[in-house]
């Protein structure tokens, strides 16, 4: 009889599949990745050494815990809801592994510490996200961030402005403009 006795750190680890920001992917086990994540571990197979992945070279780490939960991580650079309101997405601030809540075109990160919600918005055609602020309701630099940067979407901004947007409405106003974005596309064709 054979028996196989699997490392501790290998049992511990998770399923994961990276995706580098070169296109590549790697199938592996990996450490946790928390939002400042700087380089994790990971091992190719259980007989490997364990490798150092850093930031910088992933795009998106999806992974799959030990009791079946799948979670996507994204390498997000961001700029504050100030600097969203004047229209400036240069030097953004430090990327950060988000969780990511709703995919598309404009795509939604939220994650929480201390009771204290974080919420992201990213669009595919602009570098980098938005960070919004925290509460029930955004506050109305919060609000002007958005407008700013679904400015392509005039109606939707329109629906936004002087009015008070709570956090619950989020995922809503995202799948609004993927499907005004779709319709778009597809119009386009």
């Amino acid at each position: 009889m054979l028996l196989l006795v699997m490392p501790t750190a290998w049992a511990d680890m998770n399923n994961a599949i990276i995706h580098f920001k070169n296109g590549e992917k790697l199938e592996c086990k990996s450490d946790f990745v928390s939002i400042n994540t700087k380089k994790f571990k990971i091992r190719r197979d259980v007989n490997s050494r364990k490798e150092v992945i850093k930031k910088d070279d992933v795009a998106i780490v999806e992974l799959i815990y030990n009791d079946g939960t799948e979670y996507a991580m994204c390498n997000v650079p961001y700029v504050s809801g100030i600097k969203a309101i004047k229209g400036d997405y240069s030097k953004p601030k430090n990327d950060l592994f988000l969780p990511l809540v709703a995919p598309g075109f404009l795509s939604l990160f939220h994650y929480t510490v201390d009771g204290y919600h974080h919420y992201f918005l990213k669009r595919m055609d602009v570098d980098c996200a938005i960070h919004l602020s925290d509460g029930k309701k955004f506050n109305a630099n919060s609000v002007k961030a958005m407008i700013t940067y679904l400015s392509d979407y005039p109606e939707l901004c329109e629906s936004l402005n002087n009015r008070k947007v709570e956090t619950s409405e989020l995922e809503g106003i995202v799948q609004e403009y993927n499907q005004w974005k779709e319709r778009q596309l597809n119009a386009g064709n």
